[in-house]
């Protein structure tokens, strides 16, 4: 395993070797599944200070049943301090193996501390759209910030069509942090807003007969004014859905150079 991953950081920074643990794990990813505990944590500074707290917590799970709740800030996870990482690292400590305990320590927005919470890990599903609600203005709102798997767009589908029947004006469509996956989701998602006719993303090869170009088939596109947020680990096909709206000037947008995939 060791020269195999070796020898493919030698070819270029996309290619990956996955033992079989690795593999079940990626697979899992794009079917909307993870082994954890069930919490949407983020990373905020504080005062120079780096720290994470939970967002939300998903329905009959462990970090439900435990009682974890918006605006817990993590302070350990297996008794180590985890003040200063990300939330990237903290998700990563907090998962593992379907059916082991994990243990964190939290503080409550009052100030109180609840230690060595034990959390015994299940098979958790993992929505792509995390976030979906109406803001000031008639601004619809939408964070596919989980990568793209199997259920990505039956998600966003219902997810848009309950912003539309609430009568938004426009659209946010936040990108960051999603790291890109099944890229036929990608597709899919950008077809909603370019009309048939306008290539979406084209794919170059060794040989000719691998050349292809995938162009919008949608005959009623949405013309909602439309806005992506991406950031410096927007990638892949993420990037398939941010490169084919600028390409075709269907929307602004705004943040930090992408990440660079392909």
């Amino acid at each position: 395993g060791a020269a195999i991953s070796s020898m493919l950081e030698q070819l270029d920074p996309h290619s990956n070797y996955y033992d079989p643990a690795a593999y079940k794990e990626l697979v899992d990813d794009q079917q909307g599944l993870y082994s954890g505990v069930g919490t949407l944590i983020a990373s905020y500074s504080r005062n120079g200070v780096l720290d994470t707290f939970v967002l939300g917590v998903s329905k009959n799970t462990p970090a439900e049943r435990a009682g974890l709740k918006f605006g817990d800030r993590i302070i350990e996870v297996n008794g180590e301090s985890v003040s200063g990482l990300d939330s990237l690292e903290v998700r990563n400590r907090i998962r593992g193996t379907v059916g082991s305990t994990t243990r964190i320590t939290i503080e409550r927005a009052d100030g109180s501390k609840m230690r060595n919470i034990p959390l015994r890990r299940e098979q958790v599903a993992q929505k792509s759209v995390t976030s979906a609600l109406m803001l000031e203005g008639n601004i619809g709102y939408l964070a596919l910030t989980e990568g793209f798997g199997y259920t990505t767009l039956p998600e966003f589908n219902s997810a848009f069509v309950s912003l539309k029947q609430k009568g938004i004006g426009s659209l946010v469509l936040d990108l960051r942090g999603n790291g890109g996956g099944l890229m036929d989701q990608a597709i899919r998602i950008a077809e909603r807003f370019l009309p048939a006719g306008q290539i979406i993303v084209s794919q170059r090869g060794r040989h000719p007969e691998e050349d292809r170009i995938w162009k919008s088939t949608n005959v009623r596109p949405d013309r909602l004014p439309l806005v992506l947020l991406v950031d410096e680990n927007t990638a892949s096909a993420s990037e398939v859905i941010a490169g084919g709206m600028q390409d075709n000037d269907r929307a602004t947008i705004i943040g930090e150079r992408t990440y660079g995939k392909g």
